[in-house]
């Protein structure tokens, strides 16, 4: 019943389609008041205490709370944890139905035999971020309420581009900064959600070169799960989309973090449909990053990519 609950409250006074005026990139997928998303990642809070921590990284220039959610084992462990980090409306008529929905469907298998309970039991950390631009999101835009597009304002050091000129995106990367310290955490893979090209794209976006090893083979091998869930494409930015944008955060956390970085970009009106096989991919992510990524020697290499250095 708390499940049902939780999904009640996210679906209260959203809608299934969008008008025939969608900009080009809308979603056509429109959700509840974001003081409703508010509400249910609350109600996950009560539902689960020894999981679900909420943290506040600060207001958008319209005064919403910029809000995450942690769900971790809280206990000691002797070894730094593998985290997760999933992500979405940083463009706000991009929203999907499914960033909002999938910490509730992936947290009520953490009390079963699941990938999500194996992963959590072996101490990894999932960090959702449903919604990254609150007032482009309750504005149906692109932007944020100064007119930024926020996926060009990350910063991408081997472009030698310095980003985090607006508030949204300066205080997440902030917040996720901040938890890395305080939990030992090594972000392994972020996940994106934007529309609409019906692809997964991969690092790098500002340039066409192609990734070193062993980082390509993991990425493909993360596309590969993809492609077989959910059908999409997979791909560098320039080579599917046939541009190369600077400043996106999948770039800030490949050159920074070495995290296999992903932007899951859905189908127009019809991802929200998707989400059996949304959570098809995230077990079988899981599941991968507990086998492949929670040892030492790949993350320390990873993380060193490109010479910068990130204080494991």
């Amino acid at each position: 019943m708390q499940f049902l609950s939780i999904i009640g409250v996210l679906f209260l006074a959203a809608t299934a389609s969008a008008s025939d005026g969608a900009s080009r990139g809308d979603s056509g997928i429109f959700g509840p008041p974001y003081e409703n998303i508010l509400r249910a990642q609350e109600a996950l809070q009560v539902a689960y205490p020894e999981l679900v921590t909420l943290h506040d990284y600060g207001t958008s220039y319209e005064g919403r709370r910029l809000q995450l959610l942690i769900a971790m084992k809280q206990k000691e462990l002797p070894f730094s944890r593998t985290a997760i980090v999933m992500a979405g409306a940083t463009h706000g008529n991009e929203y999907l139905h499914i960033e909002d929905r999938l910490p509730a469907e992936l947290l009520r298998l953490a009390n079963r035999e699941s990938s999500v309970s194996k992963f959590l039991n072996a101490g990894g950390v999932l960090v959702f971020v449903p919604i990254v631009n609150p007032d482009g999101y309750e504005r149906r835009s692109r932007f944020n309420a100064r007119g930024v597009d926020l996926n060009r304002d990350w910063d991408v050091p081997p472009a030698g581009f310095k980003g985090f000129k607006e508030r949204e995106s300066a205080a997440l990367s902030g917040a996720l900064e901040q938890l890395r310290l305080q939990h030992g955490l090594r972000y392994a893979i972020t996940v994106d959600y934007h529309c609409c090209a019906g692809a997964l794209l991969t690092p790098w976006s500002y340039t066409e070169d192609d990734l070193p090893e062993p980082q390509l083979g993991h990425h493909r091998a993360i596309g590969a799960l993809a492609h077989k869930d959910l059908g999409v494409t997979v791909g560098a930015t320039g080579q599917v989309l046939g541009y190369t944008p600077t400043g996106t955060s999948k770039d800030y956390y490949f050159a920074s973090y070495g995290a296999l970085a992903f932007t899951y970009e859905g189908r127009f009106k019809t991802e929200e449909s998707q989400m059996p096989g949304h959570l098809r991919w995230w077990e079988a992510m899981l599941d991968y990053s507990r086998e492949n990524l929670f040892s030492e020697t790949i993350q320390t290499a990873m993380s060193s990519l490109h010479g910068f250095n990130v204080d494991l």
